[in-house]
């Protein structure tokens, strides 16, 4: 909800990953597939690291396959393989860095 006041850096994260994700499954391309890669990069800029990246996925994967219960079995395997091609392209700013980091060292 706007307005609400933002804790800690993974709370922001969450509320933008959920939106981000739900946008992804509404309309997937490219487009909306940058969102998981922009996310990802300002996460990093956050100092939010690769495994609150997985755990905030795996809390919003969780809550979206859940309440995909009365959809086709077909449909719910569509939301699992949309979830597994988002989650392979936000850590890929993090593999970016770290490639970055050992060059300079």
């Amino acid at each position: 909800e706007r307005g609400t006041p933002v804790s800690h850096p993974t709370d922001q994260l969450a509320q933008n990953y959920t939106a981000a994700f739900v946008g992804y499954l509404s309309q997937r391309g490219e487009a909306t597939l940058r969102a998981a890669y922009e996310l990802g990069r300002a996460a990093l800029a956050d100092g939010i690291s690769l495994l609150d990246l997985v755990r905030c996925h795996h809390a919003v994967f969780g809550r979206l396959l859940s309440a995909t219960r009365n959809l086709r079995d077909s449909d719910r395997q569509s939301v699992v393989y949309a979830a597994a091609a988002w989650v392979v392209v936000m850590p890929r700013c993090v593999n970016r860095v770290c490639r970055s980091m050992r060059r300079v060292s």
